[in-house]
């Protein structure tokens, strides 16, 4: 319907006033440019002006209010004849459907009109007028659809195997696995196009080079390799699927076991990465001059209390508790695990969510994404819930801002527990304030900086240094050492390789090895060792010897003169001291004793309650061992280091037995092979 452009004003007050019914096709082709014109005065005035004023209070600008007005609610108040109250979303997809016929007619795009549709949407649900919000933008695809390039017989039974797990799994969880095992139907459509059940897979034909298929796997979205990890939960996809068919009956499972603990790939241990001290510092100070104030105030927010993402934008408007007597709590909702926690909150980060529930649009409760009742939600933004996305870029703006690079937000709840670790938190503390369910999980963060391991490397160190002895000062001539290329004047003694080698504890060339010292000298620059008194040489049997026929026999005199007087046994240098040998036993009883005296237990203590040397204790393991276990008793009681240190031993232990066992199993296999061939 062409009209010209004088008369497109005369036409425009035809239609405000109900005298002319243009239809969409030219709704969807035609600019309202004098609509607010021609408006003002008719039935269509008022219902606009409700619009729009809703639209700013729930977060939008005026322009874009008017603008959303003007392109949908107008268009639809125009084509229905009806009033804003009986409007249906019936009429919303009507006008999404007229545009999309225009952009297959005309080529031209309808995103402005898509966009003011879900402005529309979201304002005639906070007016009440439609019962449900607008659905998220990207909402994933159909099951059918993801398994569209699968054999449709294999398809079939993918998309039964979900439709299974919809009823125990939560609706991420089913997408997350849809998108694995597609990736294992594309596989298996490709290597045999014949296969129409899970009950003829062969190991050799069909999983192991699927195996081999995952290994070398790339991203569909980055272009770049799959991490371990991502391999491993793909294998263990495939795997719980069959196990789970073979446990409920189905007549298309594979007739044995198809899928082994070897098959899965090592996965790596990496440290939790958490934030830097002075990145962090930066990344909040770029934060609080954000635009953006609801996204960057959740994410201070997620910094302060150690939150998940999907728990941050999980928070209810009412999720503060003041206690008296006991300060303010933070009621954490459901999140990963399942489980909900209480997290004591200080001064600034209340005023943080005082700031934050100011910040927020109010509106109409939002489905909660669980149980799908009506919520206020602490996040929320032109009339919806504030989504990751928007999260996430703020996050990356920021870092690039702060000049810190790529940061996650989980990199965020690291850094909380990180800080934690370091103050001395307690194993039960730190699993309830982050929500872990299992003590391993938070065992993770005690090997960042572990307590315990800097005790004994700053013992080692100090000992190493006493031994070593004091370096000479700088003002002091440099010393020549004999035997080394470091005679001349102009070089310093420390960089001789004699000498570094002996420092470094490695060896030397033949050229540059210093001359060995007799054993005698080795203990005289070890005054600390117990003396032990002098033994009684044995009596030895006269051995005939062959005597040359010149050879001229000693005289008793001669002999007697010729021999040196037989030397004066030393004193024993600690005469309190016995010979008897000390026994980790004896070393147990003494730091028992100490601890029930009320005295700390360190090695001089030891030593000198024993009669023994320290040298004695610091070379021998099993000594030292009881002694160090007495001193992580009484100075690191409970702790996540102590924990860490005693879930370690247990873990070598059971390793040991484990190894033994085996053994001991191989060996009575080998035993029952020869009787079984004998009985065969």
């Amino acid at each position: 319907m062409a009209t010209p452009g004088g008369a497109i004003s005369l036409v425009m007050f035809l239609i405000c006033r109900g005298w002319c019914e243009p239809g969409w096709d030219w709704l969807v082709r035609r600019k309202l440019s004098s609509f607010w014109r021609e408006i003002i005065g008719t039935r269509l005035e008022t219902d606009m002006t409700r619009f729009v004023d809703t639209a700013v209070e729930v977060g939008f600008t005026p322009i874009q209010a008017r603008r959303a007005a003007s392109q949908s609610v107008g268009r639809l108040l125009i084509q229905t004849g009806r009033p804003l109250d009986q409007l249906t979303i019936a009429d919303l997809h009507a006008l999404a459907d007229a545009c999309r016929d225009r952009e297959t007619e005309t080529g031209q795009g309808w995103r402005h009109f898509d966009s003011a549709l879900a402005c529309a949407h979201t304002v005639l649900f906070h007016l009440g007028v439609v019962p449900a919000p607008p659905p998220p933008q990207r909402s994933p695809d159909s099951l059918d659809d993801r398994f569209a390039e699968v054999r449709p017989e294999l398809a079939a039974l993918f998309v039964a195997y979900l439709d299974r797990k919809t009823g125990t799994c939560r609706p991420k969880t089913v997408s997350s696995l849809a998108t694995r095992l597609a990736h294992f139907g594309r596989h298996l459509t490709t290597t045999d196009p014949a296969l129409v059940s899970f009950n003829q897979l062969d190991r050799r034909r069909h999983i192991e080079p699927y195996l081999n298929h995952v290994a070398a796997a790339t991203s569909t979205i980055t272009g770049e390799p799959v991490t371990v990890a991502d391999q491993d939960r793909r294998v263990r996809a495939v795997e719980h699927m069959f196990s789970e068919i073979t446990e409920w009956g189905w007549d298309d499972a594979p007739p044995r076991r198809l899928i082994f603990r070897s098959d899965h790939p090592r996965l790596p241990r990496p440290l939790p990465r958490y934030v830097p001290v002075d990145a962090d510092r930066r990344l909040a100070i770029t934060l609080e001059d954000s635009d953006h104030r609801l996204a960057a105030d959740a994410l201070l927010l997620a910094r302060a209390v150690g939150l998940r993402i999907g728990e941050l934008l999980d928070l209810e408007l009412d999720c503060v508790h003041e206690i008296t007597g006991n300060g303010s709590w933070l009621k954490v909702p459901l999140g990963k695990l399942d489980t909900e926690r209480m997290v004591p909150l200080d001064d600034e980060t209340v005023t943080l969510l005082d700031r934050i529930a100011r910040t927020r649009t109010p509106g109409r409760a939002l489905p909660h994404p669980r149980t799908r009742r009506p919520t206020q939600f602490l996040f929320t933004h032109h009339g919806r819930r504030l989504s990751q996305t928007a999260v996430r870029k703020e996050l990356a703006r920021a870092a690039e801002i702060a000049g810190i690079g790529h940061v996650t937000p989980h990199q965020l709840r690291h850094t909380y527990a990180t800080a934690l670790v370091n103050a001395g938190v307690s194993l039960q503390a730190l699993m309830r304030l982050l929500g872990h369910v299992s003590a391993e999980m938070s065992l993770r963060y005690a090997h960042l900086f572990d307590h315990t391991v800097r005790a004994e490397y700053e013992r080692a160190l100090e000992l190493a240094k006493t031994r070593i002895g004091p370096m000479a000062p700088p003002d002091r001539n440099k010393i020549p050492v004999a035997g080394t290329r470091c005679s001349h004047h102009d070089e310093d003694w420390r960089d001789a390789p004699a000498i570094k080698a002996r420092l470094a504890g490695g060896s030397l060339p033949p050229s540059t090895r210093p001359r060995r010292l007799r054993l005698r000298q080795h203990l005289r620059a070890l005054p600390e060792l117990p003396h032990r008194t002098q033994q009684p040489r044995r009596a030895r049997r006269p051995t005939r010897r062959h005597r040359s026929p010149h050879h001229r026999r000693r005289t008793t005199r001669m002999d007697r003169r010729s021999r040196p007087p037989p030397p004066t046994p030393h004193p024993p240098r600690h005469p309190h001291r016995t010979s008897r040998m000390t026994t980790p036993h004896d070393i147990e009883t003494i730091c028992q004793q100490l601890t029930n005296d009320g005295r700390p237990i360190t090695f001089p203590a030891v030593a000198t309650a024993a009669g023994i040397s320290r040298t004695t204790l610091y070379r021998n393991p099993e000594l030292r061992a009881v002694i160090e276990e007495h001193r992580h008793r009484s100075h690191d009681p409970r702790t996540l280091s102590s924990v860490t240190a005693e879930i370690d031993h247990l873990r070598t232990a059971l390793n040991a037995i484990a190894d033994r066992v085996r053994h001991q199993e191989q060996r009575l296999r080998r035993l029952e092979q020869p009787a079984r061939r004998r009985t065969g």
